[in-house]
């Protein structure tokens, strides 16, 4: 749902590791890279009961799979429908007392009474332990998927707006669709249909793994001209909200494909390779690993791009920003250490005219696009400006 799902599955991926001798680093540094990114199981099960509550109890929100790509896979995406459902989302970012770590503290309310409560935190336990001990939820655990489930059949098949505009919505590296399921609600609540997959090789749609880039634009272009088909989408310019990985998604398929109208980006990488450096040298002490250097990292790297069979720049959002004729809503933070305040500012610099770039304080890179509370009136305001 957040950056904690894409660090942990970062750290699990080069986590094998460490039973190999240095001399075979690089190597399964580059096949568990190419792996399936999938998120941790704790951290995503409270979410299950939830989405599945809400999916039970309207036909508004739905997952449909569709095939897509070559090599071909089946792409497993939410879709909700713009509705008022009646439903206060709040995610907001806040910082322990106790433990000087920030978290995600998310809510869904109705009439005033909290639904369901899940604390997040970059694998800080203690952070969530002393949070949790305020953060009780109006309606039992147990209890909250039926509530939900009654409050959308109580909702009925009225539309906010006769004809939405559509917004792809792409999530983080490891990040399932369900873990969007609070800013989908929120845009949807917005006026807008959401779309949202998981992308190839992770949550549910098929692929032996995640290729940055390599196929992954394809695969939305495709499953575009698929909803447009199945008249899901009808035919006028979409925008993109991404995070991290998805925002890199969401640019390098912006240049190619036209019908793309926007892109908000919060916190995307400028080169795949550059940005597994950073993960490394910020979160060695997280991961741990004997002779995982930068000069392995590096050797892991080129072996990716032979198994690829492309270079980095052929998949870099700041190359591919060349092409990109459309303007960039940038989200970043003084704090993210992953994708740094330079890094957007280069990006920013080489965007089209009408661009623009934000920078929030102290967010971390794991919490950054999911802070909803601090973004939902921006990113509103940018999309009915620009769709």
């Amino acid at each position: 749902m957040i950056h904690t799902l894409a660090r942990t599955a970062c750290i699990a991926l080069v986590g094998a590791i460490v039973l190999c001798l240095s001399g075979c680093l690089p190597r399964i540094l580059a096949n568990k890279a190419l792996s399936r990114a999938e998120p941790k199981e704790r951290q995503v099960k409270p979410l299950y009961p939830i989405f599945e509550g809400m999916l039970d109890g309207t036909d508004a929100i739905q997952v449909r799979s569709y095939r897509v790509g070559l090599p071909e896979i089946a792409m497993s995406t939410l879709i909700v429908e713009p509705r008022d459902y009646d439903l206060d989302i709040s995610s907001a970012v806040r910082l322990s007392e106790e433990t000087g770590e920030h978290y995600l503290d998310i809510a869904f309310s109705h009439e005033s009474r909290d639904i369901f409560r899940l604390l997040l935190a970059p694998g800080a336990t203690d952070t969530i332990e002393q949070a949790a001990k305020s953060a009780v939820s109006d309606i039992a655990p147990e209890d909250a998927p039926e509530y939900l489930r009654s409050l959308m059949q109580r909702q009925g098949d009225q539309r906010i707006t006769p004809r939405p505009r559509t917004i792809f919505l792409l999530g983080g590296y490891g990040v399932p669709k369900e873990a969007m399921l609070p800013w989908a609600l929120t845009l949807a609540q917005g006026g807008y249909r959401v779309i949202t997959p998981d992308f190839r090789g992770q949550g549910d749609s098929g692929g032996d793994g995640v290729r940055w880039g390599r196929y992954e634009p394809h695969d939305l272009r495709q499953l575009l001209d698929s909803l447009r088909q199945d008249g899901v989408v009808d035919s006028r310019p979409i925008g993109v909200y991404g995070i991290s990985y998805g925002a890199a998604m969401g640019i390098l398929w912006a240049a190619y494909d036209d019908r793309i109208a926007t892109v908000v980006a919060a916190s995307p990488y400028d080169r795949p390779d550059e940005v597994m450096d950073r993960f490394v040298e910020n979160y060695s002490e997280d991961i741990r690993i004997p002779g995982l250097t930068p000069k392995v990292v590096d050797r892991g790297s080129d072996l990716i791009e032979v198994q690829l069979g492309i270079n980095w720049s052929q998949i870099s959002p700041v190359v591919a920003l060349t092409a990109v004729n459309i303007p960039i809503l940038y989200i970043g933070s003084d704090a993210d250490k992953v994708n740094p305040p330079a890094t957007l500012q280069q990006m920013h610099r080489q965007s089209p005219t009408g661009s623009e770039l934000i920078q929030l304080k102290d967010i971390p890179h794991e919490l950054l696009g999911f802070n909803i509370d601090d973004l939902d009136a921006t990113v509103l305001e940018w999309f009915r400006g620009e769709l």
